[in-house]
């Protein structure tokens, strides 16, 4: 279902009002979700797993993410082939960052800064299927090539997994992002800048991704909060400007009431119980 203006209910709008969110944010110096201590009060069982999986990356050869491989898509169909190194760099970046925190004496920094390096080597976040899509429709309303089969990397696209990577190198920022900087301040700018210009940017300047809710000429679905929720979090972790923060905060929630103006009402999720997590949740 599409809202329209007579539908639309403004349910988050109305309980976070710009002078809430304005008294509520704490500038991001301030903010610590997941504080620089009491990690050793994760239960010895857990802590020993985490570590192990750490471990297991050490000196890891990172899959490599060829052009010919995004192609596949295009050329037979099959998304599955460049998924699996897609994802499991992130896997593995997710894994030794934990093993990081947890143990916190410098063991896993270079192949955490090397999967730092490989992603944001990467010409496209997200993956094959959502750069050329009729279904998707996610190119960038901006791009040049829109029938390429390859990203145009001039115009950067915001899918699902675009916003989840972007929010992955927050928390890597965030959690361990004071280590690398103390010998590498390089690396971590460059996740800001990054992720500045593969995500936050083009998410706050286009108002005409389907997703976003705006167009109106189609329903929109769970990308719409999982995309919004991934921005968010990497919008609070990274962007060190108060007003801008504050102005995406309000720009998300704009979004995510569109969504939920078109969301059953008994909060049940015509997608299946699966994507229920990745929206009405």
């Amino acid at each position: 279902m599409t809202a329209t203006p007579a539908t639309r209910q403004g349910l988050l709008a109305a309980r976070f009002t710009p002078e809430r969110v304005h008294t509520a944010l704490l500038p991001r110096e301030q903010w610590q979700p997941y504080g620089r201590t009491g990690w050793e009060k994760i239960p010895a069982a857990t802590r020993a797993r985490m570590l192990a999986r750490a471990e297991q990356r050490l000196g890891m050869a990172w899959p490599e993410l060829p052009a010919t491989r995004f192609l596949d898509f295009v050329r037979d169909g099959n998304r599955s082939r460049y998924e699996a190194h897609h994802f499991e760099r992130r896997y593995a970046l997710c894994e030794l960052v934990l093993g990081e925190r947890i143990e916190g004496q410098g063991r896993f920094l270079d192949d955490i800064i090397n999967g730092i390096w490989a992603l944001c080597e990467e010409s496209f976040w997200g993956v094959s299927a959502h750069s050329f899509s009729p279904r998707f429709g996610v190119q960038s309303p901006n791009s040049r090539y829109p029938s390429a089969g390859l990203p145009d990397t001039a115009y950067p696209v915001v899918d699902l997994f675009a916003a989840e990577t972007g929010a992955l190198l927050a928390w890597t920022h965030h959690l361990v992002g004071a280590q690398i900087a103390a010998t590498l301040p390089v690396v971590t700018d460059r996740i800001e800048r990054e992720i500045e210009a593969r995500v936050l940017q083009p998410y706050r300047a286009i108002d005409d991704w389907w997703w976003f809710g705006k167009q109106g000429d189609r329903p929109v679905n769970n990308w719409n909060p999982w995309i919004n929720s991934n921005v968010l979090a990497t919008n609070l972790l990274i962007e060190p400007d108060t007003a801008v923060r504050e102005q995406t905060v309000l720009r998300a929630i704009e979004s995510v009431d569109l969504f939920l103006d078109g969301y059953h009402p008994d909060g049940g999720c015509d997608e299946g119980t699966s994507y229920w997590g990745r929206a009405g949740a």
